[in-house]
């Protein structure tokens, strides 16, 4: 989370293995290859990239839809596989991701991560991401859901709550923590 006037922004901060797409400023798109070796943190790479192939920036946004549905259910199907190599454990997860239908990846959520994670899974090598559909899915159920745009997110009603209960006996404190109503997330 950012500070200051950019508290309410959730910064992305894992550049370290990030890359150009393009060759340079003039020409296409990076060519398209297979059997590239594993680059990525496991729990978020996208099928692609468990395949083999070489990462876009499709790839990209699929990873991020993993990110999103782990903020809001604090969990990914494949986070509890256990083995006794790196190898065997991207091989062990990617088996996991691709046998997982996205129904049962974003159950218990609203239908807008599903929506997006099928956009950007079927997205081409060298496809442009439409950017502004990808927030317009999330934004749309936003809309539906009459929420309202204050950026008041769930985890700043905790802090305050904690904030003004902090002269109540711990028991009188966690009374009122349980009784926040959380928002839906999205």
């Amino acid at each position: 989370m950012g500070n200051g006037q950019s508290c309410n922004r959730v910064h992305l901060i894992d550049f370290g293995l990030a890359k150009r797409y393009r060759k340079n400023p003039f020409t296409g798109h990076i060519n398209y290859h297979e059997y590239k070796r594993f680059i990525g943190t496991t729990r978020y790479v996208s099928l692609n990239t468990h395949l083999g192939v070489e990462q876009a920036r499709r790839d990209d946004l699929e990873a991020l839809g993993y990110i999103l549905v782990q903020f809001s259910t604090g969990s990914l199907p494949w986070m509890g596989v256990v083995t006794r190599s790196k190898k065997r454990r991207n091989k062990r997860i990617g088996a996991v991701k691709i046998s997982i239908s996205l129904e049962k990846l974003c159950v218990g959520l609203p239908p807008c991560y599903q929506e997006y994670l099928a956009y950007v899974r079927g997205l081409g090598y060298h496809q442009n991401p439409d950017y502004g559909h990808c927030r317009q899915i999330f934004r749309n159920y936003f809309l539906s859901q009459n929420m309202k745009e204050d950026f008041d997110y769930d985890w700043y009603q905790v802090n305050r709550r904690r904030k003004t209960n902090s002269s109540l006996s711990p028991s009188q404190s966690s009374k009122e923590f349980q009784m926040i109503t959380p928002r839906p997330n999205i």
